[in-house]
């Protein structure tokens, strides 16, 4: 019976928590000031590159970064016994910011925040809807554009994303 207890409380306090299963993306885009240091139609690509670091995605042939950050928490439904089967899953807080150039000058910056439930055995299947960083295309575009820019390319950023 104090063992029943004992997990029992170990749960609630798991659940009240709120228990980070991952935290992964650049912490950066959280930080106001390094957006504040930033000017639109002033700062240039290096700018940016030295404030958040290289981004994670690269798109419109150079003119956009994409920047992101995803805490990964449990759904409490995965602890309820015999419900966790089948309402189980992780809640995903992702935060976007997208960098837009006009040329090699900030023309713009926007964030965006989602805020999505995946059910377990949709995660499994790896038709979550959540955006694939890691792909061999997303890095070739990356790499081009650190390569254009004359700025340090590391080939591991975005597989720090698969811990």
């Amino acid at each position: 019976m104090k063992k029943t207890i004992l997990v029992y409380l170990l749960v609630t306090v798991l659940v009240s928590s709120g228990c980070t299963m991952a935290k992964i993306g650049s912490g950066e885009i959280n930080d106001l000031g390094r957006y504040l240091s930033l000017k639109n139609g002033e700062s240039t690509k290096a700018d940016v590159y030295k404030a958040f670091g290289q981004p994670y995605d690269v798109q419109d042939k150079g003119l956009t970064w994409f920047y992101y950050k995803v805490d990964i928490k449990m759904n409490s439904a995965t602890l309820v016994p015999f419900v966790g089967l089948l309402a189980g899953g992780n809640d995903y807080d992702v935060m976007i910011t997208r960098m837009q150039f006009n040329s090699d000058r900030l023309s713009g910056i926007e964030t965006e925040q989602q805020n999505y439930y995946v059910n377990m055995w949709v995660g499994m299947t790896g038709n979550d809807g959540s955006p694939r960083w890691s792909t061999p295309e997303v890095k070739e575009r990356v790499k081009a554009e650190m390569v254009a820019q004359g700025l340090p390319y590391d080939e591991h950023v975005n597989e720090k994303w698969r811990k």
